[in-house]
């Protein structure tokens, strides 16, 4: 029979377990797809869909600049900033996801390694934040 003590330790350690696992998935599609943007120079996701990803990421961030008590012109920069630097994550995530559906030739043990150090560096990360 198990503790209190040890369910909330069990808890914990397979909550950080599935964050890690997911934040570092994410991070690998971000790399795989910067990845392969660098090696093909090809970006696999239209430019029209690219500006209206930044157009919406950049009117949530103008409200949640401007709610946090943000003024007008500091408000814009940061939120051009908010969305170049989000856009691009979306981009590279998406041009790493059609990558492995088209291609699908990463080999297993690449993977797993670079998997596994995307989990740990999200690992890190999210200790870091107190997530």
């Amino acid at each position: 029979m198990q503790t209190v003590s040890e369910k909330r330790l069990l808890k914990k350690i397979m909550i950080n377990i599935a964050y890690s696992f997911l934040v570092g998935f994410l991070l690998f599609l971000i790399i795989y797809g910067f990845y392969i943007i660098i090696i093909t120079s090809n970006i696999r996701i239209k430019a029209p869909y690219a500006i209206m990803v930044f157009t919406i990421i950049f009117i949530l961030s103008s409200v949640i600049l401007e709610h946090r008590g943000g003024k007008i012109p500091r408000l814009f920069i940061g939120s051009v900033l908010i969305s170049a630097i989000l856009t691009f994550f979306i981009v590279c995530m998406v041009n790493g996801i059609l990558a492995i559906l088209n291609n699908g030739k990463l080999p297993l043990d690449t993977f797993l390694t670079v998997y596994s150090l995307c989990s740990i560096t999200a690992f890190v990360g999210l200790r870091i934040l107190k997530l």
